[in-house]
């Protein structure tokens, strides 16, 4: 469980990001109005007889992976054989909602990151974390995968080659981000009081 006084501190540092205009996230452009009244957006200084101003324009981060570019599949996930996940599905529930508690910390670290640098970082050793340490009961290991996903590789007791994949999704024309959860486990094994834990999908 993450502190309340770092949970603050990091609030109130992108609440300074965003409203200092957030540089990081953005490409300085001039907005150049010429003698006929026409606007261009160019990335050099205007013509000096005629009028200008400065935008900034988000550019996306640069991408970044431990796990290559294909790391989803298409679709929903089928299960194929004995689903640990249906046959004891209270216990699995309560085990997947630890693993998503477990992986909020790195997700907060993985946003303020993002809000310092303007790009993701490669690996959790970028966010000063131990990559070996990154286990629990539940969790074998922690990778990032592409465009910020934070990607978890669970132990044997899920069934084989599970994993929960945590993806950030900019909104608010780049100002913040929300994430999606999901996870390789048959989509009637996460849902619980009608809402969906994670959405089920191929992972490789």
């Amino acid at each position: 469980m993450s502190h309340p006084i770092l949970q603050f501190k990091i609030v109130v540092l992108s609440l300074v990001l965003l409203l200092s205009g957030s540089p990081v996230l953005a490409k300085k452009f001039y907005k150049c109005t010429n003698a006929e009244g026409e606007l261009v957006y160019q990335q050099v200084a205007c013509d000096s007889n005629i009028s200008q101003e400065t935008v900034n324009v988000f550019t996306p981060p640069e991408h970044r992976s431990q796990l290559g570019p294909n790391l989803m599949g298409e679709g929903e996930y089928i299960p194929e054989g004995n689903e640990p996940a249906i046959a004891g599905k209270m216990m699995f529930q309560s085990r997947l909602s630890n693993v998503i508690a477990l992986l909020t910390p790195i997700k907060m670290q993985m946003q303020q990151f993002y809000l310092m640098n303007g790009q993701w970082p490669e690996k959790p050793q970028d966010l000063g974390l131990n990559q070996e340490n990154l286990k629990s009961a539940d969790i074998k290991e922690v990778l990032f995968g592409n465009q910020g996903a934070i990607v978890a590789s669970l132990n044997e007791h899920f069934g084989t080659g599970k994993r929960v994949v945590l993806a950030p999704q900019l909104v608010m024309d780049g100002t913040t981000m929300e994430w999606q959860c999901m996870a390789n486990f048959p989509v009637q094994s996460m849902v619980t009081m009608g809402m969906k834990m994670c959405e089920s999908r191929n992972i490789r």
